[in-house]
């Protein structure tokens, strides 16, 4: 997981900077969306890996060049570290872990939005950083609810 997300760093850091300079309109509504759907799941308890993968692919999309989405397509939502920490579906994340991932989130689609290419690009780069920092602590833990 620790190299998929160097990789991901690389690549995902990258797509937000073109994202901030390439994304359309309708790219962005679809940002956005993802954005509003992965707080909703977590404000309503629900798991949120789907919706947090569909975020980074739409970021991804929105750089319009297919690769970034292919890319991310062929790892799929176990790109996203929690779920293969998890043990099941249903286990529960703390609220807290969710709060620094939403904040991150937010932090990235606002500067896509603003065309901000460096500060998407710095964002995304802190986000995935973050994750290794986070994926390595709960390694540690041995899972969520040992945190």
């Amino acid at each position: 997981m620790i190299e998929l997300l160097e990789l991901r760093t690389a690549v995902e850091a990258e797509a937000a900077a073109l994202a901030a300079q390439r994304r359309s309109p309708a790219q962005e509504e679809r940002i956005i969306g993802c954005l509003r759907e992965v707080d909703r799941a977590a404000d309503a308890g629900e798991l949120t890996v789907e919706a947090d993968f569909a975020l980074h692919l739409a970021i991804a999309e929105a750089t319009n060049n297919p690769r970034f989405g292919d890319f991310l397509s062929m790892i799929g939502s176990n790109l996203i570290p929690r779920k293969v920490l998890t043990e099941s579906d249903s286990e529960p994340v703390p609220r807290e872990y969710l709060d620094v991932i939403s904040a991150e989130h937010h932090e990235i689609v606002n500067a896509i939005l603003d065309g901000d290419e460096d500060a998407a690009r710095a964002a995304m780069r802190q986000h995935l950083k973050g994750s290794q920092a986070r994926y390595r602590a709960l390694l540690r833990a041995g899972s969520f609810g040992k945190t």
